[in-house]
């Protein structure tokens, strides 16, 4: 592994290496201290319920089997997965409530479900902002785009999600084909990455413009620091702004299959602060779902915490897509306002991704505890 010199290859001249002038994806980032605060007096005046963002999960299955998922072994069909009706009946509760972002994710690949255009077109109609997330692959695969979305081929269904609004978060974890597919565990698999990056360029996602709080696109490219891939952090900030991309970088949750792998890939909770401070250097934001205007302050705000609900693809309510343990309920069985109203929303709008340090100190403490407590405690 090349030497730590490596990580400072670049230098403030380059215009590109630094958060001097950080990326914004529209529909995360665009939101500023006045939307901010607005929801916080309408919080703080009795109105739990006001939310700016949902989250909604699509398929739990997936074409890759990256080793570090919060949902590796859980990949089969859901048959408990919402219908399409259900889905639009979700998205008008959200809208009602004052949500402007849709965050499409959940436990698997997001364009492996058949449900996901009709569902980001149902977000745009209500005047949401959809925000994917993707691996990028099914878009560089054209068999599987026509099969499961009736699409030409894959740089037809990159068109047709650019065409509903929507800004992408990519996953990148790497510029080596080689450990790309080992750390996806799917051969071959870089090909398809390549050509659906590709595509999601041509059809426009990385097209940047200049507002007065700075430099905005509908693409970002997100991925994780290890041991593998640490090297490679200021070089993955450059190959995404060569394609009119933002660039997150940030320490992986530790749950799921990244449990298998805490003596070997995963930084220990000794080191994560130091890692942290490192590949902040070159990192947009610290964690994906925060928008940046809050980064910026150290305010970790997030989009699937305090700004808006996180619901499965069965339609529970659960703390966050890597925490779904805690269910505050499902929406079959209760509307949002209720489901929201009855958990009560965090308004402090100061800490840090409370699930994420959670985590971490669960593997400091050696012990699978709930306490509460332990949430505010930074790494």
């Amino acid at each position: 592994m090349p030497g730590d010199n490596l990580f400072k290859v670049f230098d403030d001249e380059k215009g590109n290496t630094s958060k001097k002038d950080p990326y914004r994806l529209w529909g995360i980032d665009n939101y500023g201290k006045p939307e901010l605060d607005a929801l916080r007096a309408r919080r703080d005046a009795g109105d739990k319920t006001a939310i700016l963002s949902v989250c909604v999960s699509m398929t739990r299955m997936c074409n890759v089997r990256c080793w570090y998922c919060y949902a590796l072994h859980n990949k089969s069909p859901n048959p408990e997965q919402l219908s399409l009706e259900e889905y639009e009946d979700l998205i008008e509760q959200s809208a009602q409530l004052g949500a402007k972002t849709m965050i499409i994710c959940g436990d698997g690949e997001p364009t492996y479900d058949r449900k996901l255009l009709p569902v980001m077109r149902m977000g745009a109609e209500r005047g949401m902002k959809p925000v994917l997330v993707t691996n990028g692959t099914v878009m560089g695969h054209d068999d599987l785009a026509k099969q499961l979305h009736g699409v030409e081929d894959g740089h037809a269904l990159a068109k047709a999600i650019y065409d509903t609004g929507a800004s992408l978060l990519v996953k990148l974890e790497t510029l080596d084909p080689a450990l790309y597919e080992e750390i996806l565990n799917v051969p071959n698999i870089w090909g398809k990455f390549e050509r659906g990056v590709a595509n999601i360029v041509d059809v426009g996602f990385g097209e940047t413009w200049k507002e007065p709080a700075g430099t905005y696109t509908r693409l970002s490219f997100t991925g994780i620091c290890t041991r593998q891939n640490k090297h490679e952090i200021p070089l993955m900030l450059d190959w995404s702004r060569e394609r009119g991309g933002q660039y997150i970088c940030k320490v992986p949750s530790p749950t799921g299959g990244a449990l298998e792998h805490t003596d070997d890939y995963l930084f220990g909770p000794a080191e994560v602060h130091a890692v942290r401070d490192y590949i902040a250097e070159f990192s947009d934001k610290r964690e994906t779902l925060t928008p940046i205007v809050l980064d910026a302050d150290k305010c970790m705000t997030c989009l699937a915490w305090h700004l808006g609900p996180v619901i499965t693809e069965d339609g529970h309510y659960v703390e966050c897509y890597t925490s779904t343990t805690n269910k505050f309920g499902n929406i079959r069985e209760k509307s949002l306002a209720e489901l929201i109203g009855q958990r009560g929303q965090d308004t402090g709008f100061d800490n840090p991704c409370p699930i994420k340090d959670r985590l971490y100190t669960k593997l400091i403490a050696g012990e699978q505890t709930q306490d509460p407590s332990l949430i505010q405690l930074r790494v």
